[in-house]
């Protein structure tokens, strides 16, 4: 008759080989995550740079055509910085985090690029997708993202006026 000693012993054991492969796949996973998010940073500085070829004008070029098509003139420089962002991306757009470095790099915070893109969002100056995290200039991207044109997407329903309280005297 084994020993009920051995019993929890073996059951101990087994508790301990699974957990040292399940430490191993934990491993392995947390290693690809940081492959990933190397990857996707040097695609956001490959977006982010502009390479010169020898012979090869990086300006756009002038004249008509939709290749000479320039991002709006805006006040805010934060705000231009991201319109020129979003045009130069085109249709595959660019992720919040990468615009939030790409106004970063220029020298302004965080927080004031969030608040500058749900701006231009209202403003319908920018295209947000919720379920993709990215962000497109107007006329680029997927032709639909759901919710946009809806009050979940942060533009009010036509006809709705907004209830406000009065200003204590």
């Amino acid at each position: 008759m084994a020993d009920p000693a051995d019993s929890v012993t073996e059951k101990i054991r087994a508790c301990d080989r699974a957990d040292a492969a399940l430490q191993a796949a934990l491993t392995e996973i947390l290693k690809s995550r940081a492959e990933i998010a190397g990857l996707r940073e040097s695609l956001v500085n490959l977006r982010a740079e502009t390479v010169a070829l020898p012979g090869l004008d990086p300006r756009p070029p002038e004249g008509g055509g939709a290749e000479a098509a320039q991002a709006p003139r805006l006040r805010s420089p934060v705000a231009q910085i991201i319109v020129e962002a979003l045009a130069e991306a085109g249709d595959a757009g660019l992720s919040g985090m990468a615009l939030n470095q790409i106004v970063a790099r220029k020298g302004f915070q965080k927080d004031t690029s969030e608040k500058v893109k749900v701006v231009l969002k209202r403003a319908n100056l920018v295209r947000h997708d919720r379920a993709a995290t990215h962000w497109y200039a107007i006329g680029k991207g997927p032709k639909h993202i759901p919710g946009e044109g809806t009050q979940s997407a942060g533009v009010p329903a036509p006809n709705v006026t907004r209830k406000t309280r009065k200003k204590s005297p």
